[in-house]
Order: C-alpha cells, then sequence, then structure tokens
C-alpha cells in the first residue's frame, strides 16, 4: 500500500526537521544550559524546546537560520521555567533573561564566524601540519600517545603544536579583520 500525498509531505517535513534538529543539537542545548541551574532542569527545557519546535516546524521558513528558529522557542520556555520559580532565589527575570540572552547570541555569532575563519586556516596549512593536528586531536586522546604513533619526543610534539596554534590564530585574527573591514559581520 502507497502512502497518500500527504503521508509522505509528513514524512519529508519530519525528516527535514531531524536533519535540522541533529545539526544543530548541540547548539541548542549550550544555549539553554548558559540559563539553567543544573543538567537535568536543561536536559528537561531542551525536551520542551524540541516539542515546541517540532509542533510548528510546518511554519519554519526554509530561507532563514534554524538553530535561530530554535533559539526564539527556547527562550521562550527557559522565560516561563524562570517565571515558575519567581520564589526561589535562583529566578531570573524577564529583562536580565533579555540581556544575558541577546549577550549570548552575539557571542555565539563571534564564535561560529571563528570556527569558519579557523576551517579555512587550517585547510591552508601545509598537509604535514594538518597531518600533525589530526594525529593530536582526531586520532589519538592524548599528546604523548600521538607522539609516540609519530616517533617524537613528547616535548617536540608540544613545541611543534604550538607553533602551529600560534599560526593558526594569528590566521584567524587577520580574517576576522579582513572581514569587517570589508564590511562583512
Amino acid at each position: 500500500m502507497e502512502d497518500t500525498p500527504e503521508q509522505r509531505s509528513e514524512r519529508e517535513l519530519n525528516y527535514e526537521f531531524i536533519k535540522y534538529l541533529t545539526r544543530d543539537y548541540q547548539r541548542l542545548f549550550s544555549y539553554i544550559v548558559t540559563f539553567s541551574p543544573n543538567r537535568q532542569d536543561a536536559e528537561d527545557l531542551m525536551q520542551e524546546t524540541v516539542i515546541q519546535m517540532w509542533g510548528k516546524f510546518s511554519t519554519f521558513d526554509q530561507d532563514q537560520e534554524f538553530c535561530r528558529w530554535g533559539i526564539g522557542f527556547a527562550r521562550n520556555v527557559v522565560r516561563q521555567y524562570h517565571r515558575n520559580r519567581k520564589p526561589t532565589h535562583l529566578a531570573m527575570d524577564d529583562e536580565l533573561l533579555s540581556k544575558l540572552s541577546f549577550e549570548r547570541l552575539a557571542a555565539e555569532d563571534l564564535l561560529e564566524l571563528r570556527r569558519e575563519a579557523m576551517q579555512e586556516c587550517i585547510a591552508g596549512l601545509p598537509q604535514s601540519q594538518k597531518h600533525l593536528l589530526n594525529s593530536c586531536y582526531v586520532e589519538h586522546s592524548s599528546v604523548s600517545g600521538a607522539a609516540k604513533s609519530l616517533g617524537r619526543t613528547v616535548t617536540a610534539l608540544y613545541k611543534a603544536l604550538h607553533r602551529i596554534r600560534a599560526k593558526l590564530i594569528s590566521c584567524i585574527d587577520m580574517r576576522l579583520k579582513r572581514r569587517t573591514q570589508d564590511g562583512g559581520c
């Protein structure tokens, strides 16, 4: 038995929602954690946020950023949470929540720009330096493990990583400076 167009459309909508949510889940959750007194409350608030987002996903404009759209829901869920906690000393009023939310979003934007610049800078590194970064940060859980597999001393590896990091920091700062001078973000 074949699906009706409505069933197919709903399944496609659910797939799109899950795709976006999977991509941006950590960013949404980190936003919520900022305003939560403990991890369990943050997880509950995230669950409520996802439920509300899913219920309204059919109204989501594909031209806007999913994470920003989700943060709007998260902001309302967190605001309601703190309104309900007013009698306790940990509750935040709406004005404080708004200010913190604004600062959090501004910091998130800057971090995203830095992440993009870092990826561009890493792409521009010589292959040997990319291999070194990959060995230390992807393949091994420790620098000593990476040093052993690369046949280098731990001290030599730390020095090489320090030089690469300095190069990346300089590259990132230069790219961000260029973007602001060019009228970008």
